[in-house]
């Protein structure tokens, strides 16, 4: 692997968990706008299980947003799209 596709790696991951944590923020917030069904005694399932699916979709989101500006690595794009991509000569 080298640099850029580490580089590359890194960048996405970032992204994800970066997403993921902002979420997380979000999702507590809960506790404070419905403390009747999200809350730290009988509502801990909801919360956690709200805050996972805020997690995942942001981190998704961000994600995404890191793929329009850093596409993927030409050497991981494969054989088959190197070949579609060079000139035919006609």
């Amino acid at each position: 692997m080298t640099n850029s596709s580490r580089r590359w790696v890194h960048g996405i991951v970032s992204a994800f968990i970066g997403g993921a944590c902002g979420a997380l923020d979000s999702a507590l917030v809960l506790v404070l706008v419905a403390p009747n069904e999200f809350n730290l005694h009988s509502g801990l399932y909801r919360l956690l299980l709200t805050s996972l699916v805020f997690s995942i979709l942001s981190g998704v989101k961000t994600s995404a947003a890191y793929l329009k500006n850093s596409p993927v690595p030409d050497e991981w794009k494969g054989e088959e799209r190197r070949q579609n991509d060079a000139p035919t000569g006609k």
